[in-house]
This record gives structure tokens, C-alpha cells and sequence, in this order.
């Protein structure tokens, strides 16, 4: 099973086992190939082999105590591979605007929110793009995270 996301940004799970050939004879899939949304041709895997990733727990979150507007970190989260070859590229999709990964191309991270103003909280949902050496790619379930800002203006 490979996952892929639509072009509403929903993730698809797909299986695939088995085709017909042009002389109507069936095959085993071992390959598949799209086009992402940049044009690159990525290839997805199905049965014995391929990368399969998940992400883990599914919310982090984090407090913060400020007059001001930090970012707020969050509890870490962890990418979980299978399969593929290392070493493995990973790319993180926000929904909300000023997040970022903290430990850049790592399996384990936690996630800086946007300047959060005193008693406020901002959160967003999250997903990682996961390439192997052999550009195998996966992408993970979404997962939330949460900054809160604790410091009242009175």
C-alpha cells in the first residue's frame, strides 16, 4: 500500500496487486509511477518492498509564558519508516502559516509555531514528505499541534 495526497490535499491510500498486460495476461504490479505537482516523476511501490511512513503521537503541543509574542515550541513528534534506503529527505507541509520543523531533516522533531501574542493560541495541522536514497517516496498521516501563549495582558 502506497499513500498519495489529491489535489484537495486528502490523503488516498492506494493498493494495487495485480493488472493486464496488453495480451490480457494478468501481472503483478511491482510498479508504479506519478507525477507530483512539481512534474517529478515518483515512483510508489506496492506488496514486498517500497517506503511506508507514519507519523506519531497525533497531537503535540506546547505552553509558553511571555509578554511578547515567541514561538512556542511543541513536543516532539516521530516519523516511523519501512522499508526504503537511507538516508531519507524529509519534507513538512503546514496548513497554518509561520510554523517550522525544529531539528531539520530528522526523524524525531518537535514544531515552532508563529508569534503568539499573550493569551492566545495559534495550531495547525501537519504532514511530512519522506524521500529514500532511491527517491522511494511516502508521505505520513496528518497530525495537530497546538502553542499556547499563558501570559495575561492583566
Amino acid at each position: 500500500m502506497s499513500s498519495v495526497r489529491d489535489t484537495s490535499g486528502a490523503l488516498k491510500t492506494l493498493g494495487f496487486k495485480a493488472a493486464r498486460d496488453p495480451s490480457a495476461t494478468l501481472r503483478t504490479i511491482t510498479q508504479v509511477r506519478v507525477r507530483d505537482s512539481g512534474g517529478v516523476l515518483r515512483e510508489l511501490t506496492g506488496g514486498g518492498g517500497g517506503l511506508s511512513v507514519s507519523l506519531a503521537p497525533s497531537s503535540v503541543s506546547g505552553f509558553g509564558y511571555s509578554i511578547g509574542e515567541p514561538r512556542i515550541a511543541t513536543s516532539a513528534a516521530t516519523i516511523s519508516v519501512v522499508g526504503g534506503t537511507a538516508p531519507y529527505t524529509i519534507v513538512w507541509t503546514f496548513t497554518g502559516g509561520g510554523w517550522s520543523e525544529i531539528n531539520v531533516n530528522s526523524l524525531t522533531t518537535g514544531f515552532r509555531g508563529p508569534g503568539t501574542p499573550p493569551a492566545t493560541s495559534d495550531s495547525t495541522s501537519l504532514y511530512a514528505t519522506v524521500t529514500d536514497a532511491n527517491s522511494l517516496t511516502g508521505v505520513t498521516n496528518s497530525i495537530e499541534a497546538q502553542v499556547t501563549n499563558e501570559h495575561s495582558d492583566t
